[in-house]
């Protein structure tokens, strides 16, 4: 009994310590309540009130570095991440919560799906073992190709899960022969020990372990959706049902880049010379590639594809300077916190457009400002955002990662930056355009309450982080 009693309170300080914990506790609970009949009503609710209390667990360990096992340990930089991709997912939820997904038999396996991603997320966020990166990266592709694929009688949605799973399985392989060099050449996993080698080794660096790097570059390249790796998104992005969607484009990108700034400030701080020219090349092609196919699109959900692609090539800026710059961390959480409130703001118009007209391509938006204001609106605060315009979070995401370049010597860098949002400008404002400029259908938009709270709170983030960035950004 004495036993049962000291288990149950080890039990209780961690999961206290461990939002994976309760996060993967209520995963579990949710595949259960879709057995039992009347417990699907309550799904959405209870799903909601577990990731507020994943949520308040991250928080109420804010400036307290937790180790766990040596594997994982809990930061300012993890938890502040999280708790942003927590927020995300709450919103994502409030999506579902529409006539489109009444009908659905497996909606309490679609949202387990969720916890049992964010549990990968929390992984990715804190790992200081490459193991452990390893296991968070597969936690959410596996999550990411049921849920590209959860509509099984649509073609499409078929097609963004098996391209999903190809692309990811492709690029675990570069992973884990990166990973096999890296240990091969310093015989640890332990990103603080490799950190240590790196320092120590200077400029003799050996063969094997620069080939490791890169091929972990590459594979990061991959899961970040960077050019010249993101040719899998826009097919995935438009397939997959638009909640699954905007997960992928906001959280999942949220843990890959928070990963691979863990992985490069952690681990490969010191072999700079090795990765630096690969990520600027890669910045270059992402911010040129992105924004002029982009220009190309009609269909708004590839469009938005297109455009993810382009503020991965900004979220690279911030992995590319942590050599130099100890503001790269709070600079990154500024920027996924602002695209990402852009982002849901954008998705969910675009569903309920979908719903109303059948139809994702841009012409779908035509007088959409005449058919529910309110919506033409937050759309037009979202898209300014993600074009960087004042007043926005966008703005002041894209100032502090052009400023970090500078103040490193990459002025020419900035520059082509900035001349690629201008080009984004273009496609942004087709939509603005459409909604206002355009006639189209009469019919009415209605909203319900979840829609309403959803967009007033995510457009809110986007104005007050615009206007008082520091909210976020002093947070690391």
């Amino acid at each position: 009994m004495l036993l049962q009693s000291i288990m149950f309170k080890e039990f209780l300080a961690e999961l206290q310590s461990n939002p994976m914990i309760m996060l993967t506790i209520f995963g579990i609970m949710m595949m259960f309540l879709g057995v039992v009949a009347k417990a699907k009503e309550w799904v959405l609710t209870i799903g909601l009130l577990g990731l507020l209390a994943g949520w308040a667990i991250t928080i109420l360990n804010w400036d307290t570095v937790i180790p766990h096992f040596h594997m994982i340990t809990f930061d300012n930089m993890s938890l502040a991440l999280l708790a942003t991709s927590i927020a995300i997912t709450i919103l994502i939820f409030l999506l579902t919560d529409h006539h489109e997904y009444d009908e659905w038999q497996n909606r309490s396996e679609y949202y387990a799906l969720f916890f049992f991603s964010l549990a990968g997320v929390a992984i990715m966020l804190s790992y200081s073992n490459l193991l452990m990166l390893f296991i968070g990266i597969e936690i959410i592709s596996i999550c990411g190709y049921v849920m590209a694929g959860f509509r099984k009688k649509d073609l499409l949605s078929n097609e963004a899960s098996l391209k999903y799973f190809l692309m990811g399985a492709f690029a675990t392989c570069f992973l884990l022969m990166g990973m096999a060099l890296v240990y091969g050449s310093t015989g640890t996993f332990d990103i603080t020990a490799i950190h240590a080698m790196g320092k120590g080794l200077g400029n003799q660096i050996s063969p094997l372990y620069q080939i490791g790097i890169v091929l972990m570059v590459i594979a990061m390249g991959f899961k970040t959706s960077v050019a010249p790796f993101h040719f899998w998104a826009p097919d995935v992005y438009q397939g997959a049902p638009t909640p699954s969607t905007a997960y992928m484009s906001t959280v999942v990108k949220l843990a890959s880049f928070g990963a691979f700034y863990r992985l490069m400030y952690g681990a490969f701080q010191f072999s700079s010379g090795v990765w630096s020219a690969t990520l600027i090349g890669m910045i270059v092609l992402t911010l040129i590639l992105s924004n002029l196919i982009a220009t190309r699109q009609h269909n708004f959900k590839r469009m938005l594809a297109y455009s993810s692609i382009s503020h991965a090539g900004f979220m690279l800026m911030a992995v590319l300077y942590v050599v130099f710059s100890f503001d790269a961390a709070g600079n990154l959480l500024l920027y996924v916190a602002g695209y990402g409130a852009a982002s849901i703001v954008a998705f969910a118009v675009l569903q309920l457009v979908h719903y109303h007209t059948g139809s994702d391509e841009i012409e779908a938006f035509n007088g959409l400002a005449k058919r529910n204001p309110l919506l033409a609106v937050c759309l037009v605060i979202a898209l300014c955002s993600m074009a960087g315009m004042p007043l926005t979070a966008g703005f002041f995401g894209k100032f502090y990662m052009l400023s970090g370049l500078i103040d490193q010597g990459h002025l020419w860098l900035a520059i082509i930056a900035v001349l690629c949002s201008a080009v984004s400008f273009y496609y942004y404002f087709a939509v603005i355009k459409a909604m206002y400029l355009t006639e189209g259908e009469t019919e009415k938009i209605p909203l319900n309450p979840s829609y309403l709270f959803l967009l007033i709170i995510a457009t809110l983030a986007i104005l007050t982080f615009g206007v008082m960035p520091m909210i976020i950004k002093g947070l690391l």
